[in-house]
């Protein structure tokens, strides 16, 4: 939020140099300009979540077998790694931790107990 904060510090700088500060309806009218900046971050970062997703639909997913520390993997790998399988939400260098349900750049997919046998 610190982009959010600048730009509501600026917006509170340019009415005081008009000599509104004190006024109550330029701080209503602040106090909504600060919320709405917040909502656009948090729309912006949603946007951003999607086209990763999207991209990921696109490039397409292909399976790279036991997941091997040795190897890089490019987005949209799937590796398999204690009976659990995940796929690569962005390119995974090699030497990096194992996947997990914990982020690293992996997402959890299934468990093996969930497949039907």
């Amino acid at each position: 939020m610190p982009r959010v904060e600048a730009k509501a510090q600026q917006n509170y700088d340019m009415v005081r140099k008009l000599g509104l500060a004190n006024s109550e309806a330029v701080q209503a009218i602040s106090e909504n300009v600060l919320a709405l900046l917040q909502r656009v971050e948090r729309l912006e970062a949603e946007v951003s979540e999607a086209r990763a997703r999207m991209d990921l639909e696109r490039r397409g997913i292909t399976f790279r077998g036991i997941w091997q520390v040795a190897i890089d993997y490019e987005q949209g790998a799937i590796v398999t790694y204690s009976e659990r399988a995940y796929v690569a939400s962005k390119a995974i260098r090699s030497g990096g931790q194992p996947p997990s349900r914990n982020g690293s750049g992996w997402l959890h997919m299934f468990d093996q107990s969930e497949v039907p046998r």
